[in-house]
């Protein structure tokens, strides 16, 4: 006998359709980033004069903090929208070509990341437009830009050497100052920085230079070698650099290095021909270029060195110190606001014949110097010979980077809206965490907060004080939280906590309820006062996952079983929850 098929009837298709369009509206709804579909509107000569809205996800509203635009035209939800939003969607509707970007609405001060392409009949000149808000990160961006350009434009005019390395360790930028470094080599710009350094340094020094670069960028540890010693390829030259190098983040998003020096070949050979020749000191006088004193110790009761006076003077003298001829007059009458520093500096040399060299800053001359002091053989006498240079416009450039260099290293680091650790920072500092934790046998806590209705409240009130709630917020949840505890914003609305020293239940959800407590107090934005809810859950690492992103998503798990259970709460529940129910769920 054989079966008869059964032809599905009109009923049957009508439900199997219905249920087919409500799974995928559900797909749809529950899309964190937003989504739409909009139909052009054409005048007569076919050309796109606005757009009406025909769908659109429950996200819409979150990434662009307009509500109820089904229906509507544009122009009426934002009458002065710029035409390029108009205009680009009607092309792909007239082209079928798709389109991606990055632009603002300008009247919404907010920007999206955009993918836009045609949707079903070319004739009904429909176009599906999914787009993320990434305000947040184009302002860090714009703002790293910004600070990039900056570094770039004193790195091409400091008076020190500067030069980039790639990750790859390939020079990618040198300022002219720092060509000389390099000798005659043609084209630096995408050599390998060891292929380099070994064809003019000796083969030992420049082996050791390229193994402290890797160091550095490895580890993120300043290189710092007042007096580093370079021998050429050539033997018979040997120069001297005040040298640092730095690890910085790179417009390409990649990790590089940042080398800065200075020459202090002539202050070196000099001291180091004083220091073999004291007793020939005066024969030297004219010919070092550095300044050059002797200062004889007046001590108290005690033999206490108080105050010098000065009783020679090179010619150079005067262009380094800036001071007019000084003998027979005491420092303390020179200068009379100088630092003790100082004293104490020349006043240990004449007592003990130590010598001593430092780099220093006379707030009363407003000058930095290089100093290098010793005692005379003239031991009775208690005489200081001091040589020196000033090296302001060096040492002002050297502070300029190493300043830009941490404002760059924190902007890579730290949310722009809230100054509180990044996603990057975050997920660095779990892994160390978790490698503490390994090595040290000692969980620790994870937790994750969440605003309740934030994206609401932000609709009502504007973008603005959205952002001056999460201002407020983040300040409270820093100064709620020990030394060793961190919180960064992770997203949006979304913090995240790291408490190493935390291994009990009760101790986090303790702090969990105070956290709560803390976002719920009144904040006032906007002339009006607002009472912010949230919820938070906790993981603890390794019982709740033994990696970065199980432990998280465990903490983010308990989080929305807390909503669940009526949002402005503390949750630990870290069992499996079905992803479409979650994301159905409260927001």
């Amino acid at each position: 006998m054989h079966e008869v098929a059964h032809v599905p009837t009109d009923a049957v298709l009508a439900a199997t359709e219905e249920a087919l369009t409500a799974s995928y509206r559900t797909v749809f709804d529950a899309l964190d980033e937003a989504f739409c579909v909009i139909e052009m509107i054409v005048d007569a000569a076919g050309t796109a004069v606005d757009y009406r809205f025909v769908e659109v996800n429950r996200a819409f509203e979150d990434h662009t903090g307009l509500g109820e635009v089904l229906g509507s035209t544009v122009r009426e939800v934002l009458p002065q929208i710029e035409p390029f939003w108009i205009e680009t969607y009607g092309q792909v509707a007239r082209t079928g070509e798709p389109a991606r970007f990055v632009e603002e609405i300008q009247l919404l001060r907010r920007w999206f990341k955009v993918y836009a392409w045609p949707f079903g009949r070319p004739e009904r000149m429909r176009v599906a437009v999914h787009f993320t808000d990434i305000s947040e990160r184009k302002l860090a961006e714009d703002e790293f830009a910004h600070r990039s350009k900056q570094f770039r434009t004193l790195v091409q005019k400091a008076p020190i050497g500067v030069y980039l390395l790639d990750a790859d360790f390939r020079i990618v930028d040198v300022n002219p100052a720092a060509c000389t470094l390099f000798g005659d080599v043609p084209d630096l710009l995408g050599r390998d920085y060891e292929e380099t350094l070994r064809g003019v340094w000796q083969q030992d020094r420049a082996a050791e230079m390229v193994a402290a670069a890797r160091r550095t960028m490895a580890t993120g540890v300043s290189y710092d070698e007042p007096e580093l010693a370079v021998v050429h390829a050539d033997p018979r030259v040997t120069e001297y650099y005040d040298w640092r190098m730095d690890r910085i983040r790179l417009p390409d998003g990649r990790d590089g290095l940042v080398c800065y020096f200075g020459d202090v070949s002539e202050q070196v050979r000099a001291r180091h021909e004083l220091s073999i020749s004291e007793h020939r000191y005066r024969s030297l006088f004219e010919s070092i270029d550095a300044g050059f004193c002797v200062l004889e110790a007046i001590a108290d009761d005690h033999e206490w060195p108080i105050d010098f006076r000065c009783v020679e003077v090179n010619p150079a003298f005067a262009r380094h110190s800036g001071l007019d001829d000084p003998r027979g007059r005491t420092v303390a009458e020179l200068v009379p606001d100088l630092e003790p520093v100082w004293f104490d500096a020349f006043g240990a040399v004449a007592l003990t014949g130590e010598p001593t060299r430092f780099v220093a800053y006379a707030d009363a001359l407003g000058r930095w110097f290089d100093v290098y002091a010793f005692r005379t053989e003239e031991h009775d006498e208690r005489r200081v010979a001091v040589l020196f240079s000033d090296v302001t416009d060096r040492k002002r450039a050297e502070l300029e980077l190493q300043e830009n260099v941490a404002i760059l290293r924190h902007l890579t680091h730290h949310d722009a809206l809230t100054g509180l650790p990044n996603r990057l920072l975050f997920e660095e500092k779990l892994r160390e965490a978790i490698a503490s934790a390994d090595r040290h046998g000692r969980p620790f806590a994870v937790l994750f907060l969440a605003l309740d209705g934030f994206d609401s409240l932000s609709a009502d009130l504007g973008h603005a004080s959205g952002d001056a709630i999460l201002i407020e917020v983040a300040r409270r949840l820093r100064r709620a939280l020990r030394a060793s505890d961190m919180v960064a914003r992770l997203h949006g609305d979304e913090f995240v906590f790291i408490l190493p020293e935390m291994s009990e239940p009760h101790e986090a959800g303790s702090l969990a309820q105070k956290l709560v407590a803390l976002v719920r107090g009144p904040v006032d934005v906007a002339g009006t006062t607002v009472h912010v809810r949230a919820s938070i859950g906790v993981g603890f690492y390794p019982n709740d996952g033994a990696d970065p992103r199980a432990v998280l998503r465990a903490a983010d798990d308990a989080m929305y079983q807390a909503k669940l259970g009526g949002r402005d709460a503390a949750g630990y529940v870290v069992a499996p929850i079905d992803a479409a129910a979650r994301t159905g769920g409260p927001a």
